[in-house]
């Protein structure tokens, strides 16, 4: 059985790209939902920092 080498070269080149894709991509999309998870931590200290600010707000008029 004879095998084309350049069919074979095109499929290793392929799968190069292929490879170079996926390890480029995959660390890019975990960074991204990092980012994702941090944010939202962000917003929710934000959240709770305008609370807080709010709440103080109050008391001091209370407390005049």
């Amino acid at each position: 059985m004879k095998i084309n080498l350049r069919k074979t070269q095109l499929a290793a080149r392929y799968a190069l790209w292929l490879a170079l894709f996926f390890f480029i991509s995959v660390p890019a999309l975990v960074f991204d939902a990092i980012a994702a998870v941090a944010r939202r931590i962000a917003d929710r200290l934000c959240d709770v920092a305008d609370f807080a600010v709010v709440r103080g707000r109050k008391l001091r008029e209370q407390l005049q």
